[in-house]
């Protein structure tokens, strides 16, 4: 569990997504890098705890894209491009939250 910790918070790091958005820069094999990285967590081997600080992890990170959203469309990003990506995000957060917290 903490080598999923570390990649995403690899991806506020200088060459990851959520930094680069920030920055108003949306690369979009960043982002696809970035949700491929949560859709591969695997809930079933991870302790009680663990799950937790994957949740506490990941739960917001849907919210963070869409702040940054107008910043990079100002910046020469497509919108749309942009919204798909980030509903994927959101999709695979609500998925994984789900299997984390146990709820069907």
């Amino acid at each position: 569990m903490a080598g999923f910790s570390e990649e995403i918070l690899e991806e506020f790091g200088s060459d990851g997504f959520f930094y680069n958005i920030r920055k108003m820069n949306f690369v979009k094999i960043e982002a696809v890098r970035a949700i491929e990285k949560i859709r591969h967590l695997d809930p079933g081997t991870c302790s009680e705890s663990e799950k937790k600080e994957a949740a506490y992890l990941i739960w917001e990170l849907p919210v963070h894209a869409l702040w940054w959203r107008d910043r990079c469309v100002a910046m020469g990003a497509d919108k749309a491009e942009f919204d798909a990506y980030a509903h994927e995000l959101q999709r695979v957060v609500a998925e994984k939250m789900k299997a984390l917290l146990d709820q069907s």
